[in-house]
């Protein structure tokens, strides 16, 4: 049970670190070296495109709604078929391994 114990404190020591280097990295990269480009500057067009999203947001729910609803009808029947296939591959497999058994 001890090295079980060390050897779980091992591994929280390397995930630890692991997130230590990958938090530095980030900060690095994404915080400390962050160099603007024009589009990050764009505010005042982006809060405009924003305005023009949620505006299309109820006739887009309802496109999505539908493509989703038939995703799940789609799937459905995807899966019905699979067990239908499995299952008559599982019976003839039976019956040959019967009939060679014979």
């Amino acid at each position: 049970m001890e090295a079980f114990s060390e050897m779980c404190h091992n591994l929280l020591v390397d995930v630890q670190q692991r997130l230590i280097f990958r938090a530095h990295v980030y900060i690095k990269s994404q915080i400390l070296d962050y160099a603007p480009s024009p589009g990050d500057l764009a505010y005042p067009e982006k809060l405009e495109m924003m305005e023009v999203i949620i505006s299309l947001v109820p006739i887009m729910s309802n496109v999505i709604c539908f493509f989703f609803l038939c995703l799940i009808a789609v799937l459905g029947i995807l899966g019905a078929a699979d067990l239908r296939l499995k299952a008559s591959t599982l019976s003839s497999r039976y019956l040959h391994n019967h009939q060679l058994s014979q």
